[in-house]
């Protein structure tokens, strides 16, 4: 479940979870709206925004959509929703790992992303397509979620370049440590080493 329960404590003050969270999320809206092309919002419209909801004169939902985004307050089970979607998949479009299938239609799907970037019943295709090729290569809901989350951890950890330099229309790696010099052997057995050694000797 994507909703927090109960209440936190912050010395003296105490702040019930499912608040906080959408606290949060309301100032990632925020900085999100300062820091992309795609919403319309200057810095001084972002703070008459936040303002606005502190001062008690927008709600939070309001505050919420007039940053780009939205509030729901119903949770959403991820992995309820994969077990939902694999009984669909498997009794549409049949058992099987069925990879080709699923990338071609992945492939299909990114052609109207690139005709409408806009239109997000496209990238939702996309991600429902992504979920169907997860679960067929043997993975449970439960993995997938697991595997959302330690991904983005992961991504969340590594250095990336800034994004005010890079070419917009081209992807933004994370920067890549130089690898170690054992880093190359990963894989190989004794001998492949010592046979690699050779060769570099």
């Amino acid at each position: 479940m994507l909703k927090m329960r109960g209440v936190l404590e912050f010395g003296p003050f105490s702040i019930r979870a499912d608040e906080a969270v959408k606290e949060a999320y309301l100032l990632s809206l925020a900085t999100a709206a300062l820091n992309t092309h795609n919403v319309a919002l200057t810095s001084l419209e972002v703070g008459e925004v936040l303002a606005g909801y502190a001062d008690g004169d927008l709600t939070i939902e309001e505050a919420a959509e007039q940053l780009g985004g939205a509030m729901v307050d119903s949770t959403f089970d991820l992995v309820a929703h994969l077990s939902r979607q694999r009984e669909f998949s498997l009794k549409t479009f049949g058992p099987g790992p069925r990879a080709k299938g699923v990338i071609d239609h992945i492939r299909k799907e990114l052609v109207e992303i690139e005709a409408d970037p806009t239109d997000l019943k496209e990238w939702v295709d996309l991600i429902l397509l992504a979920f169907d090729g997860a679960w067929r290569a043997g993975w449970s809901p439960k993995q997938i979620v697991e595997g959302i989350d330690a991904k983005q951890t992961k991504n969340e950890g590594r250095d990336w370049p800034d994004w005010r330099t890079a070419d917009p229309d081209k992807a933004i790696e994370h920067v890549r440590a130089p690898a170690s010099e054992g880093s190359r052997f990963v894989g190989m057995t004794v001998e492949q080493i010592a046979e690699q050694q050779a060769r570099e000797a």
